[in-house]
């Protein structure tokens, strides 16, 4: 029997698609939530939003990488282009932008 291992099949394979499919958007959800509660005070630059936004850029880079150097996938497991990511650049940070500020105008109708 011939077995074939793809990239993801691998962990250092699975780990990139783990990142920019779940566990970058659950930081993005979590720091998300607590820009709104205001847990850091008011403002558009306290810590959260540096993570935030380090967790968005970091979400592209690893997009990239595993479709260019990890042979990526789409989340309905075909092989994943560069026009997928140019896709992914282009929504990610303006979902990104939509969100957050979302998120800071919510923060603000509790005062």
């Amino acid at each position: 029997m011939d077995e074939h291992f793809g990239e993801a099949d691998r962990p250092g394979g699975c780990l990139p698609r783990l990142f920019w499919g779940l566990i970058g958007n659950a930081i993005l959800w979590y720091c998300t939530l607590l820009i709104q509660q205001q847990v850091y005070g008011q403002g558009f630059f306290s810590p959260l939003d540096i993570i935030y936004w380090a967790t968005v850029g970091a979400m592209v880079i690893v997009r990239f990488a595993d479709i260019r150097y990890l042979h990526g996938e789409t989340y309905h497991g075909e092989p994943a282009t560069m026009s997928h990511f140019r896709r992914y650049l282009l929504l990610m940070p303006i979902v990104a932008l939509g969100i957050w500020i979302l998120a800071h105008a919510l923060a603000g109708v509790d005062q």
